[in-house]
């Protein structure tokens, strides 16, 4: 996660425990979009985070998939999915770890990646929603990936459900373009 994003203090490669809500800036990445201000304001309700007394279901989207960590609480569509994480997690495991910094066909790889691996030749949505279910565990303090939400786990199905259904959903036609043409930008 390091290589992808600075966090400060620095992520140490092996302490999933000082991450998550643990984490002052992941912390905030990691809390829904709709609480982010109660978040940022309330000393209280990141206690209650913090201990698992306030916890959130799989389509509570938290800010990281939001361009530059930013959301309307009033409308959480805009800028959904668009975030500098999700771009540089997608070329690290997709292309490659070598082409973080790349994006759109001027990234370059010295490994091959998932996607040439797979022969995955187009960006889609359930591969987005794949590398926002990666991010979000890479950000969490969960020791083992898990995909079943029980015993206070996440709930990584649900999470990736949720998203290939919101954007799958016939109202999302124009919105779902929009993003996988930004996406190939």
């Amino acid at each position: 996660m390091q290589s992808i994003r600075s966090f400060h203090p620095a992520l140490k490669t092996n302490d999933k425990e000082s991450r998550g809500f643990n984490h002052p800036q992941i912390g905030r990445l990691l809390v829904s979009a709709e609480k982010v201000k109660e978040w940022d304001e309330d000393e209280e309700f990141r206690r209650r985070v913090k201990e698992g007394v306030e916890t959130f279901r799989p389509q509570d989207y938290p800010v990281f998939l939001y361009e530059d960590d930013k959301v309307n609480p009033d409308n959480l569509l805009p800028g959904f999915l668009r975030s500098e994480i999700l771009i540089r997690a997608y070329h690290a495991v997709m292309i490659g770890p070598s082409a973080i910094n790349g994006r759109g066909t001027s990234a370059r790889a010295t490994k091959k990646g998932n996607a040439q691996l797979n022969n995955m030749t187009d960006i889609s949505i359930p591969s987005i929603s794949y590398i926002a279910t990666l991010v979000h565990f890479g950000l969490s303090s969960q020791g083992t990936f898990h995909v079943g939400g029980d015993l206070g786990r996440f709930d990584y199905h649900g999470f990736y459900c949720s998203i290939v259904d919101l954007l799958g959903d016939e109202r999302m036609v124009q919105r779902r373009k929009a993003l996988l043409r930004w996406w190939k930008g």
